[in-house]
């Protein structure tokens, strides 16, 4: 097991450069994204998106800036927070109306009339 442990860590450190250099990158990304002024306002899910995206920022600066998976992981993180943001988003605008015309369920915007009824769905 400590063989395996050596090799991984061997590995890392080829891929993403020595550890306490990228510590030292990724802590002040960090230190940086706690001090502005919307961090506190930002829901958790933001915030571990933020983190995670500045970890990944230190292993490129630190390591291999070529290495696709650590651009896609950005890219991923990114794309969690924004389906979540417009799924809220939904949640917020969207009302379910029952549409006596097409006799069945929909998605109407709150205030809007529906397509079919006319009737404005609160």
């Amino acid at each position: 097991m400590v063989d395996d442990i050596e090799t991984t860590l061997k590995e890392r450190a080829q891929r993403y450069g020595d550890f306490p250099t990228h510590a030292t990158i990724t802590q002040n990304i960090k230190r940086a994204l706690r001090l502005s002024p919307n961090w506190h306002n930002m829901s958790d899910d933001k915030q571990e998106c933020l983190e995670m995206v500045a970890h990944k920022i230190g292993r490129i600066l630190n390591g291999d800036p070529e290495y696709h998976d650590s651009w896609l992981d950005i890219a991923g993180y990114a794309k969690l927070v924004a389906d979540e943001i417009l799924r809220t988003e939904s949640e917020e605008t969207m009302a379910p109306h029952r549409c006596h015309v097409e006799k069945s369920w929909t998605q109407v915007k709150k205030g809007e009339q529906c397509n079919w009824c006319a009737r404005v769905v609160q």
